[in-house]
């Protein structure tokens, strides 16, 4: 196909944060299944689906390389609600899917924080932090504000908050993220170790973030996976959950920054 004719099939937008996202951390199939049903759903909406949805027979419609199974896989996943990236209605011929945030993230006005965001991410986070409050003082004062910036309001105030794990008490800028992850080479792993500092911040046994000591967390996990480096025996997988967190308790002054 010329580039001519790739030209008139139009395009759909992919926000850079796909690489710090849970589908990029699954197997290569979730990502080929996700974009195929993005490229489908509507651009716009007719009479029978709304923008960002369609209908699909995937006993049918097949994805090069991709079984059944692992279409059927990956929409448990999507639509699970910690996930919830998909939404999905059954038909009497096949399923109807939503793109959840369809509206927000394949609309290229709203990357017009990018610049900002990317600038910010290369700075120290007490910058990302005033950055942050302009950003969302902008969007705030955006003339004719609809419901759908009110949206994009709430969702980039969360992403510039840059929170991470369970409790939602750790903070990491995403040049931070990126490089713990690297450390741990796992998600899995980074967010074992993250969740435990949020507990332990929940439960008041850790200091919260504060501005004046921007780096504290990302420092403070940097050290405790060097510790389960050194004494892996004392985070073994088939020791009990509780011994592991009594373990980890007893052991808490040793790795603390």
């Amino acid at each position: 196909m010329s580039k001519e004719e790739n030209l008139t099939k139009g395009c759909i937008l992919i926000s850079r944060s796909l690489l710090y996202s849970d589908i990029w951390f699954k197997p290569a199939e979730y990502w080929k299944i996700f974009t195929h049903i993005l490229a489908r759903v509507n651009h716009s909406g007719n009479k029978l689906y709304q923008r960002g949805e369609n209908f699909f027979n995937f006993s049918e419609e097949k994805i090069p390389h991709v079984s059944k199974n692992q279409i059927y896989d990956f929409l448990r996943w999507a639509k699970h609600p910690k996930i919830a990236i998909l939404t999905t209605r059954k038909t009497t011929r096949g399923i109807v899917v939503k793109v959840n945030n369809y509206n927000i993230y394949q609309d290229l006005a709203n990357y017009k924080f990018q610049d900002k965001l990317q600038h910010s991410s290369n700075t120290a986070p007490t910058q990302l932090q005033n950055n942050s409050n302009t950003i969302i003082k902008e969007c705030k004062n955006v003339k004719n504000t609809t419901t759908l910036h009110s949206e994009i309001s709430e969702i980039f105030l969360s992403d510039l908050k840059n929170w991470h794990g369970e409790y939602k008490n750790v903070r990491l800028d995403e040049v931070q993220y990126s490089k713990l992850l690297t450390f741990t080479l796992s998600e899995e792993a980074l967010s074992l170790i993250i969740e435990d500092l949020s507990g332990k911040i929940e439960s008041g046994k850790e200091d919260r973030w504060n501005e004046n000591l921007p780096n504290a967390h990302f420092e403070r996990l940097k050290a405790y996976w060097k510790y389960r480096r050194l004494y892996p025996q004392k985070f073994n997988a088939t020791a009990g959950k509780n011994n592991n967190e009594e373990i980890r308790a007893n052991d808490s002054n040793k790795y603390k920054i």
